[in-house]
């Protein structure tokens, strides 16, 4: 199902409200979840950029001036410092996604601009230059999956199933929009359902291609297979989410990401640990196995990367963190193995 909820600015002729036509979610099927709010943003952008300029009611197709305008606004310009500025590399990628509202409307977008662009673009990026880079996003460590299971084993349902969606979410290397839902609940969609190791909406497969998330058992209290085994055996056998949960009135609930994403930071503030999102469970997945010694091969195929792009989710762990991680996890499998041996007594 299409989260038109979600890319209305995208479905709008801007200021005219308009009702997609069975031909228009054809046109919109042939994107992913990812690349459709990419698109939504880029409009809302441009939105942005007309109320800046006091205009609230217009239609498409835009102007050529209007492009120009918008890329002198949008661009980082040296010498200056503005806040709606972004990197050329994004604001390419805004454009771009104009241009395809614009084939969604079925209007001309102004491609006698192009090779302006080109120049303007070029611009923007040697203002990028000297800008300070955006810090990368932290990575998740043990010791923060840990004091996850330390601060939300005993809470509610909702907050049990965000911890194991945490846990998947590490050792899988999947974002939290691969393992949550578009709301929270009603019938899940089978497009939008998971079932115990496929990922829909993975941002790596092509349109109609499912990829899978290996999990292995580890044996102790951060096993992935046993989070997942706690989601099969809550949700009671039925055909719903498997990140989800039964709320008082026994309404099955699934988890969204903004759901997870604030219940995670509420955890992450509480135990004052700064720079880490919802993306750092993936970099941590990915960066631990690389301080462990994985193989980039199987790092990449693990994660589902097929290009050289999984360097941009390592962090390289210092001496001391790889020890403790080490440590935490000798430690982890010495509990648990004590635990099994006296249930089984």
């Amino acid at each position: 199902m299409l989260p038109l909820d979600k890319i209305k600015p995208f479905l709008w002729d801007r200021t005219v409200e308009k009702t997609p036509t069975p031909q228009n979610l054809y046109f919109l099927r042939s994107y992913k979840l990812n690349s459709l709010l990419t698109l939504n943003t880029a409009v809302k952008k441009f939105t942005r950029f007309k109320a800046a300029q006091g205009i609230r009611d217009y239609c498409l197709p835009i102007s050529e001036d209007n492009v120009y305008d918008f890329c002198f606004w949008a661009g980082r310009d040296e010498g200056k410092d503005k806040t709606q500025a972004i990197a050329a590399s994004t604001l390419e990628k805004y454009l771009n996604g104009i241009k395809v509202w614009h084939l969604y409307h079925r209007k001309r977008y102004p491609d006698s601009m192009d090779k302006m662009v080109k120049i303007l673009l070029q611009s923007s990026a040697k203002a990028d230059a000297s800008h300070p880079a955006k810090p990368k996003k932290g990575a998740v460590h043990l010791k923060h999956l840990l004091y996850l299971v330390e601060q939300l084993q005993r809470e509610g349902p909702m907050e049990q199933a965000v911890l194991d969606l945490a846990i998947t979410a590490f050792w899988g290397m999947a974002r939290l929009g691969e393992l949550t839902y578009s709301k929270d609940s009603g019938t899940v969609d089978h497009a939008d359902s998971l079932s115990l190791d496929t990922l829909r909406y993975a941002k790596t497969c092509k349109p109609g291609e499912v990829q899978h998330i290996d999990l292995k058992a580890i044996g102790n209290a951060l096993c992935p297979v046993e989070a997942v085994k706690r989601r099969l055996l809550e949700s009671k056998g039925q055909q719903s989410s498997l990140f989800g949960y039964f709320d008082a009135s026994g309404t099955r609930r699934h988890l969204t990401k903004s759901n997870v994403t604030k219940t995670l930071t509420a955890v992450w503030k509480k135990g004052d640990f700064q720079g880490i999102s919802g993306h750092s469970f993936r970099v941590g997945g990915a960066s631990f196995r690389n301080a462990m010694g994985v193989n980039v091969k199987d790092i990449c195929r693990l994660g589902r990367w097929v290009s050289e792009c999984y360097k941009l989710y390592i962090r390289p762990y210092t001496s001391q963190e790889k020890a403790d991680a080490i440590s935490l996890m000798e430690d982890l499998d010495r509990c648990w193995a004590i635990a099994s041996s006296s249930t089984a007594n």
